[in-house]
Parts: structure tokens; C-alpha cells; sequence
């Protein structure tokens, strides 16, 4: 089946351009510059029409040139490849970059806006794409120079000068060496045919009976010359066919791709072979030299690829029959037939047996699902959550058959989920792939494990059926400051609470066991607090506040009194204070002369004071000067006191009198 000759392309080449036979593919490319929109390959297909329309090469477009600040761009448009804008900038402004850009075959463009700056200093020159400067005085008036990188070669001037106004005009590119088209061979191919850039290569190959000498592939080098001459293909030779007893060969000398040579016997013989072979592109001829055997007898008659033949008489006028093996079909005639000249020509094959592609299934695949040849598989696997039924490998049969019809995808099942005792599951009944079952307890119970189960692909459910176990509500929440007492934690049964010594209870002082566990905790433990300390006539109690368990408060008197009682309490966790408050009294001290012996119930005048003389030694003085002994030191004991005179010590609470002094023993008394 031949295709006729494939569109040509306008900006671009199609290779082969020749006519096309089926299955053969003919490849599109687009010149530099030019994009292609559409198949860049068809295939030539059985109904004598390429398999698509030629594409397009377009035009490769840049978008707008980028605009530069102190200076223009034009035109300031699209560009298209090979369009160039040009950039210029304001008076008193020097261009620095390229001034000239090109829209380039990758749809960019060749450089990047150059830049307007005050002028003066010239600043860094302009880059050249694929190429470098030399110099480094960017003052006016000088030079820079510009080169190619290896491969590239100057189109315009070498170099630029620093003026007034910045670097003139860089007119200057670095176009990719360029090589002529690869010289085309005789008898051969190269590909591509077109001109040829810096280190592209190109690749000759000889036709179909041509051997190539030299080398097949060339590169374009920097010198814009090929790396080595066009190769050359020389036809195949075969050199001379193979002499043949009783019979000749014609022509008898080499032979060369495609040429014929015919054997033919000496009269009274009969040729067995082949009678025409030819020079085969490999440089060997097709067959191998027939035999010229006594008429009469044709000899082993033609083997025949995948297939047998059946009689053993290979006398004159008999036939030969042929079948082709299993998996095989027979195409042309079945037999042959022994003539004076030999066997008749076997136009006989065997193809190999089709079948059709083998048949889809419904949530599944098969694979390969193209036709199959005899003795190949089809695989058939289901979607996940299908489960196949039927065979799920399939071979092509001699009979052009599948050996077996397409399985079926089944939607996979999982039977009914577990029961659970004390409690339900709903959906009941069989379960089908990524379907739920859940469990439920019944009151008073606690469900243990995955509430909710699903289908799985396998089978079975994702987990096993739960439990429900009578609910027991585990360790009870504990309480700051106190504790919980029974150890009972099942459905119903209730724990309570109490606080620790020093801590009052305040809200619910139990929680219960519930089906969701334990009701919420409510209490608090707040620590005992005590009114604030007594206070104490002449005298201070610290701190004054209220108490919190186990804090303290202390007491102590003013100056000139004496502390009776406890002078720290406590705050207790009864919420009242350890001791009662104490008192402050005042303390006495009395001048007297000295008195040894005074009598009970009698008053004396000692010293200018009264003394009252009770229960034996007990005095209670009221003396004209008196100091309350509270701090370590000496005190003066009249209130006529003076440097030098006699003075009471105060040591440990008690007083000492000098001479002559008596000190009452209700002042030491605590």
C-alpha cells in the first residue's frame, strides 16, 4: 500500500520527500527561526493516507523590547525572529549595553536592554554574545576591542570608542561558524541536508546493496569546514557464483547488489535448488548452487519455513503436499509437482496465526490489548475492589482463538460483620468493597477496639468485631490537697473525696461511674483560713491579715510593757489560732534605799517612795523614776539622775539595782 508523496511544509523540509508504503514515516522539521504546531511525524497507514496533515511552521515571536529609562526603544512592537530594535538614549545620557537587539530563534531577545547613564565615564562596554573584549580604559577616547569565541565569527567592527556621549555604536555580532551543505553522496544519504552550524554533525549512510567507505559522520568545525570529506558508497559485491556440476551458470563472472544469476542442467539432468539467485546486500548471493541430478528424479523437494511436507516419492510426475505447523496458516498452494526440470516452484507460506484483540472486561484491564499472535498471553487484572472470576491468562490458539473467554470483575464481598455480645452492629447483612459496619454498645457497657470496619478489597473487614465489656471507668481524677476513697470503679458505683489536714472541702465530695466514664469532678480543696489575729492593747501583732493554715503570727509590746501569754500562734486547720492573744502589762522598777527584810501587810517609806509589804517577800514599788527593762543596758533609777550616779542593768528581761536599790521579783515573774 503506497501513501503518495507527504505534504511539503512551507519555512521547513520533510524527509524522505519520495512516496511512502505502510508503516514507513516521514519526520517534519522548521527551518531556524520557525516553530512547529502539529505532528512532527506520520506514519503512511493501511488505508493508503498518512496518518496526519502536514503542520505548520510559524514565525517565533519575542514579545515587546524591554523599555529602558533615559532613553527609547524602536519600534517599541512584537518582534518576530531576525527583527531587530534599536535603543537610544536621551541627550546627555550614554548608552551602555547593546544597542541593537535581534529577536532570536528561541523567542528572546539576543540581549537584554542596554542602559542610559549620565555621561562622562563610559562605564563597563557592552557584552558580545559569544564573544569578549579587550582593554580596560573605559575613559573617552579609548578603544576597546572585540573577538569571537572559537566557533563564531565578527560580523562588523572589531571595536568601540569611549565618547563624550558613552561607547559608539557596538555594530558588531558573533555569528555561529557556518558550514555549506555536507556534500551529497552517490548511491547514499546525509542527514541533515541543509547548511551546517559550529559543532553539528551530519551522518551518511549508504543505501539499501552499497557499502560506505570513509567516515560516516562529519562536524562542522570552526573554520566553517566539514571535519572530514564526503564518504563513498560502493555497490556490494558477491563475487562469482558457484560453478554447477552437469549444468552451467550465466553470467559466470562477480556479481554486484541486485544482479541475477541463472543455473540451468546439461540435457538428461534435472536442476534441484534454486535455479536464479541473486547478489544480496549482506555480499553473498541468495542461494546456494542448485544441483543437476539424473531426469527423472527431482530429489529432496523445498523446505518450507514453519511448516512440513508429507510423501517420499520424488519421481517424475508425483506431488509433495505441505501443511504448516500449529500456530501456523498456509498461504498459497499446498503442493508441488516433480517435472523434468525439477520441482514446480514452491509459492508457498506459512504466516503465523491472529487473533482478534482479546475482549475488554468491565472494571478491569487487559494487557496487551492489541492483536495477538499464536502462542502469546492477554493478562486480565480487575480494578481494586473487584475480585476476578474466570481465567486471568489467556493465549492465542491455532484456531485464531483466545483459549479461553474474558473473566469477569466481580465487586468484592466480605460477609456478614462479627456480632458482638452486649451491644449491635449495623449494616447487618454482607458488606461489598468500601462499605461500613458500625458497633455500638449497650448501656452500662464500654466498646474496646474500632467502632467502625470497612470493606477491604481482600475480603475481609479492616479490623476484627470490637468488645463490650462492662463499663469500669479506670483510675478516678485525683484531687489537689486530698484524696478519694473506694476502690470500685465499675458502671455505677461512686467514689468520694476528701481533703487533707489544713483543707477545707468545697463543692460535691463524690463523682459516679457512667457509661462515658466519670461524672465531671466538681470539688476543690481550699485551704483553712483564720480570722485575722486578736489585736493586743499596747502592743502589735505581725501580720495583721487573715491566716492560712499553718502560717503564724507574732506578738510583741510596746515599750514599757511586758508580754504575758504565747507571743507566736498558729493558724490550725480547725481555722482558728493555736493560742489565745496575749497581754501587754506595764512594768515597774522602784528607787529605794536598801531594804533587807521588809514585813507582809505593812507599807514603808524607803528612799522617798511607798512599798506595800504583802504575802512575804512580794513588793510592789511605786518609785518616782521608772524604766521598763526591755533592752540590754543600764537605765538611771531617780528621776534626778545624773552622769556619774549609780544606774539599774537590764540583762536576759531582769534588772539588776546598784547599791542601795530593790527591785520588786514581780518584774522578772513571765
Amino acid at each position: 500500500m503506497r501513501c503518495g508523496y507527504p505534504q511539503p511544509v512551507d519555512n521547513g523540509i520533510v524527509w524522505p520527500r519520495g512516496e511512502g508504503t505502510y508503516g514507513q514515516q516521514a519526520n517534519y522539521s522548521c527551518d531556524r527561526g520557525y516553530t512547529l504546531t502539529g505532528e512532527g511525524t506520520i506514519n503512511c497507514t493501511h488505508t493508503g493516507q498518512w496518518s496526519h496533515p502536514a503542520p505548520i511552521c510559524t514565525v517565533t515571536r519575542c514579545g515587546r523590547p524591554q523599555p529602558v529609562d533615559n532613553g527609547i526603544v524602536w519600534p517599541r512592537g512584537e518582534g518576530t525572529y531576525g527583527q531587530q530594535a534599536n535603543y537610544s538614549c536621551d541627550r546627555g545620557y550614554t548608552l551602555t549595553g547593546e544597542g541593537t537587539v535581534y529577536c532570536t530563534h528561541t523567542g528572546h531577545w539576543s540581549h537584554p536592554a542596554p542602559n542610559c547613564t549620565a555621561a562622562g565615564h563610559c562605564g563597563e562596554p557592552p557584552t558580545l554574545e559569544n564573544g569578549i573584549h579587550t582593554g580596560d580604559d573605559y575613559n573617552f577616547g579609548k578603544w576597546v576591542h572585540y573577538r569571537c569565541n572559537e566557533g563564531y565569527e565578527l560580523i562588523g567592527s572589531s571595536r568601540i570608542l569611549c565618547m563624550n556621549e558613552g561607547w559608539t555604536r557596538l555594530n558588531t555580532r558573533c555569528r555561529i561558524t557556518l558550514c555549506d551543505p555536507p556534500q551529497p553522496v552517490d548511491n547514499g544519504t546525509v542527514r541533515p541536508r541543509g547548511e551546517g552550524t559550529y559543532g553539528q554533525q551530519a551522518n551518511y549512510s549508504c543505501d539499501r546493496g552499497y557499502t560506505l567507505t570513509g567516515e560516516g559522520t562529519v562536524y562542522c568545525t570552526h573554520t566553517g569546514h566539514w571535519s572530514h570529506p564526503a564518504p563513498i558508497c560502493t555497490v556490494t559485491r558477491c563475487g562469482r557464483p558457484q560453478p554447477v556440476d552437469n549444468g552451467i551458470v550465466w553470467p559466470r563472472g562477480e556479481g554486484t547488489y541486485g544482479q541475477q544469476a541463472n543455473y540451468s542442467c546439461d540435457r538428461g539432468y534435472t536442476l534441484t535448488g534454486e535455479g536464479t539467485v541473486y547478489c544480496t546486500h549482506t555480499g553473498h548471493w541468495s542461494h546456494p548452487a542448485p544441483n543437476c541430478t539424473a531426469a527423472g528424479h527431482c530429489g529432496e523437494p523445498p523446505t518450507l519455513e514453519n511448516g512440513i511436507h508429507t510423501g517420499d516419492d520424488y519421481n517424475f510426475g508425483k506431488w509433495v503436499h505441505y501443511r504448516c505447523n500449529e500456530g501456523y496458516e498456509l498461504i498459497g498452494s499446498s503442493r508441488i509437482l516433480c517435472m523434468n526440470e525439477g520441482w514446480t516452484r514452491l509459492n508457498t507460506r506459512c504466516r503465523i496465526t491472529l487473533c482478534d484483540p482479546p475482549q475488554p472486561v468491565d472494571n478491569g484491564t487487559v494487557r496487551p490489548r492489541g492483536e495477538g499472535t499464536y502462542g502469546q498471553q492477554a493478562n486480565y487484572s480487575c480494578d481494586r475492589g473487584y475480585t476476578l472470576t474466570g481465567e486471568g491468562t489467556v493465549y492465542c490458539t491455532h484456531t485464531g482463538h483466545w483459549s479461553h473467554p474474558a473473566p469477569i470483575c466481580t465487586v468484592t464481598r466480605c460477609g456478614r460483620p462479627q456480632p458482638v455480645d452486649n451491644g449491635i452492629v449495623w449494616p447487618r447483612g454482607e458488606g461489598t468493597y468500601g462499605q461500613q459496619a458500625n458497633y455500638s454498645c449497650d448501656r452500662g457497657y464500654t466498646l474496646t477496639g474500632e467502632g467502625t470496619v470497612y470493606c477491604t478489597h481482600t475480603g475481609h473487614w479492616s479490623h476484627p468485631a470490637p468488645n463490650c465489656t462492662a463499663g469500669h471507668c479506670g483510675e478516678p481524677p485525683t484531687l489537689e490537697n486530698g484524696i478519694h476513697t473506694g476502690d470500685d470503679y465499675t458502671f455505677g458505683k461512686w467514689v468520694h473525696y476528701d481533703c487533707n489536714e489544713g483543707y477545707e472541702l468545697i463543692g460535691s465530695s463524690r463523682i459516679l461511674c457512667m457509661n462515658e466514664g466519670w461524672t465531671r469532678l466538681t470539688c476543690q480543696c481550699r485551704i483553712t483560713l483564720c480570722d485575722p489575729p486578736q489585736p493586743v492593747d499596747n502592743g502589735i501583732v505581725r501580720p495583721r491579715g487573715e491566716g492560712t493554715y499553718g502560717q503564724q503570727a507574732d506578738y510583741s509590746c510596746d515599750r514599757g510593757y511586758t508580754l504575758t501569754g504565747e507571743g507566736t500562734v498558729n493558724c490550725t486547720h480547725t481555722g482558728h489560732w493555736s493560742h489565745p492573744a496575749p497581754n501587754c502589762t506595764e512594768s515597774i522598777v522602784e528607787q529605794s534605799g536598801r531594804q533587807t527584810n521588809p514585813t507582809a501587810g505593812h507599807y514603808a517609806i524607803i528612799g522617798g517612795a511607798i512599798a506595800l509589804v504583802a504575802l512575804g517577800a512580794l513588793v510592789i514599788a511605786l518609785c518616782v523614776g521608772v524604766h521598763v527593762c526591755r533592752n540590754r543596758g543600764s537605765y538611771p533609777v531617780g528621776t534626778g539622775s545624773k552622769d556619774g550616779e549609780e544606774r539599774s542593768i537590764c540583762e536576759d528581761g531582769s534588772v539588776t539595782p546598784p547599791p542601795e536599790t530593790y527591785i520588786s521579783p514581780l518584774l522578772t515573774t513571765k
